[in-house]
């Protein structure tokens, strides 16, 4: 059976609609229900957003995880797991549809059609290694707890735009402070409260998300603190 066909048949895709006022894990209104929902409550735990578009159904479930591997939503890792909608592109739901026996997504808010892939990477994944430059990096800022990007290079001895790239990551989401400048150069600290563990937070670009793998904490982000650092020169190391 064909992916719009078993979506069809399980959903009642066009069935005769108007039952009611409430939101109905029917057919489109299922997944009108589920975008509705996420647009006003994310972020929102999974369980609470089938409970809020009464979705009870292995269709409604399947709309939220064909959602994910198009890239609109996020799910946190872990129990219990929240729903982050990363791509808001509008009120009305994408409609699913097939092309030859694969499913996509056709978005009427910006007229395109995006291909669902069968499996993705998902985020975060399983924390940074030893030997990664971003476990080094994060180390030796909980070693000096105040620093530099110069005495964070000479440390981990990366190469100073990798550090400093790392540096401007957790700055923007506030897990470094600017600390008083040192010999002209700009210092950071890292707060008590965000020195977490061994872990090294790992940032998307994409979904604009910090994720703790010490604390399990989401974080999102600060595009103030990006857009003042580049305009201040805070990240500059000499």
């Amino acid at each position: 059976m064909g992916a719009n066909n078993y979506f069809n048949k399980h959903t009642g895709e066009g069935r005769q609609q108007g039952q009611g006022r409430h939101w109905r894990a029917d057919g489109q209104s299922a997944r009108a229900a589920l975008w509705q929902a996420l647009r006003e409550m994310a972020p929102i735990r999974v369980n609470r957003l089938y409970a809020a578009a009464r979705v009870t159904d292995k269709p409604g479930i399947l709309y939220l995880d064909l959602l994910e591997r198009a890239g609109y939503v996020w799910r946190s890792p872990g129990k219990p797991r929240t729903c982050y909608l990363v791509n808001n592109t509008g009120p009305l739901a994408p409609v699913v549809c097939n092309r030859n026996g694969r499913y996509q997504l056709r978005d009427e808010n910006t007229g395109q059609t995006v291909d669902v892939p069968d499996t993705i990477d998902y985020w975060p994944g399983e924390p940074d290694g030893p030997h990664s430059p971003r476990h080094k990096t994060w180390l030796a800022m909980r070693m000096l707890r105040t620093f530099t990007v110069g005495e964070l290079v000479m440390t981990t001895e990366l190469d100073a735009p990798v550090v400093e790239a790392q540096v401007a990551e957790l700055h923007a989401f506030h897990y470094l402070r600017e600390a008083p400048a040192s010999d002209g150069q700009a210092s950071f600290m890292l707060p008590f409260h965000r020195n977490t563990g061994p872990r090294a937070p790992v940032v998307s670009h994409t979904l604009h998300l910090l994720y703790d793998h010490n604390s399990k904490e989401v974080v999102t982000r600060d595009f103030s603190a990006t857009e003042q650092a580049g305009a201040t020169g805070v990240l500059n190391h000499g």
